[in-house]
């Protein structure tokens, strides 16, 4: 049966579960004239910002990940708010989480769970003024859930991947889709 050919009903859609982050949906389908059930979580679309400082080091954050119960080594990132724009998000977030105030531009976007949400990530590039090193140095603990910030050079980048020191899905795919695009 070719792609084209499959046919997809939707009966009915059900919430299962929702809170200010995320909803998750049953819904009810017919595919092929057959009955099924899909589920799917609604979350608001990302953004993450790769920020390279003017040795192309690229500005990390280390931050506590609930359902992993770990800490986990990520790009700058964050959720769009309703009615914003992707390149708004990426500045606020850069700012929220690092304190940086840095023109953005964008490099590509991706679905990083297709088959159980719509969402889409939208990644972004940032430079990191020489003049604003320093301030990276002088970390504040009460910005975001932030707990260390770190430029990475991309031998350590590399590095951290192998051992899983970074393992986060958003930014293992920006890394992946700046390294592809660029």
């Amino acid at each position: 049966m070719s792609e084209m050919s499959r046919n997809f009903e939707i009966i009915d859609k059900e919430t299962k579960y929702e809170n200010p982050w995320l909803i998750v949906s049953e819904y009810r389908i017919r595919r092929n004239g057959k009955p099924g059930i899909y589920g799917v979580v609604e979350r608001q679309d990302a953004v993450s910002i790769v920020a390279s400082a003017p040795d192309d080091r690229i500005l990390f954050v280390k931050q506590f990940r609930f359902p992993t119960e770990s800490y986990s080594w990520e790009l700058p990132m964050g959720a769009v708010d309703h009615g914003e724009d992707p390149a708004e998000s990426a500045g606020r977030e850069l700012l929220e989480e690092t304190g940086l105030d840095a023109l953005v531009s964008r490099v590509g976007s991706f679905h990083p769970i297709p088959g159980l949400t719509p969402q889409r990530a939208t990644v972004f590039r940032a430079s990191i003024p020489e003049d604003a090193l320093a301030q990276l140095e002088a970390f504040d603990d009460a910005v975001d859930e932030i707990v260390a910030r770190r430029l990475l050079s991309q031998k350590e980048i590399k590095a951290m991947i192998a051992s899983g020191e970074i393992s986060d899905g958003f930014t293992l795919c920006s890394l992946a889709l700046l390294h592809h695009l660029e």
